[in-house]
């Protein structure tokens, strides 16, 4: 992530003025580690802001959010970890090889699914916010024709990908962004190939148009939850 940012970001002098970055997070097990580390990069200068609980999709209002239980880096079941396996599509769904128009369903009526693992209840539904991604950037849009900024994305959100995007790329807006580095999740839903397909046809479009000049990475890094940097 760290080289991304220094290969597309002009680190030249008081770069940290001219710098922002904002996050969204919808696992509510973060949000108080999210709120210290935005104070202490306040006390520093630093323009960072953490929307949390709050879930980017394609529309703004309320969902259900899954939260996983497990420590799943320990391999499981132990309860109250750090939710790696957290979605806005619950595990069963995925695990039982459930139909993205069934999980898009699930997402907007909020249907209260349960499931386990290894006869743990692990699944637990919180209704957070769900921020419509296109519509937050607009603004970005604007700043963007007036060729002032650069924009980076880092998207794992845990098979949301595959509603998001379309919405950005039918909103005129998924070129305002110059680097997209993404995580595809289409592995967790089993028995649907149309994901993998749109992943195709999705990197096809970027490759192939020349008004666009967004540069796709594919790119799983996890090393925030691994680094050990205190906060101050």
């Amino acid at each position: 992530m760290v080289k991304h940012f220094q290969e597309h970001f002009d680190l030249s002098g008081d770069w940290r003025a001219h710098t922002c970055a904002v996050a969204f997070e919808p696992n509510p097990k973060h949000s108080t580690r999210h709120r210290e580390i935005e104070t202490a990069y306040a006390k520093k200068s630093w323009r960072a802001r953490w929307l949390s609980p709050a879930a980017v999709t394609n529309f703004d209002g309320e969902v259900d959010f899954y939260v996983d239980a497990t420590e799943v880096w320990k391999g499981g079941p132990k309860t109250d970890g750090f939710g790696m396996g957290s979605s806005l599509v619950p595990k069963g769904w995925r695990s039982k090889g459930g139909k993205i128009g069934q999980v898009t369903v699930n997402i907007f009526n909020t249907n209260k699914l349960k499931d386990v693992y290894r006869g743990v209840d692990v699944m637990k539904a919180r209704k957070i916010t769900a921020v419509d991604l296109s519509r937050y950037i607009k603004p970005i849009c604007t700043m963007k024709r007036l060729n002032v900024t650069t924009v980076m994305v880092k998207m794992d959100i845990e098979l949301s990908e595959y509603i998001v995007l379309p919405k950005l790329l039918l909103d005129g807006r998924l070129c305002c962004i110059d680097v997209l580095l993404i995580e595809w999740h289409s592995w967790r839903l089993k028995g649907e190939p149309s994901l993998p397909e749109f992943e195709r046809v999705f990197t096809s479009i970027l490759e192939n148009n020349p008004s666009c000049r967004t540069k796709l990475i594919e790119l799983d890094d996890e090393t925030y939850g691994t680094d050990g940097v205190p906060v101050e």
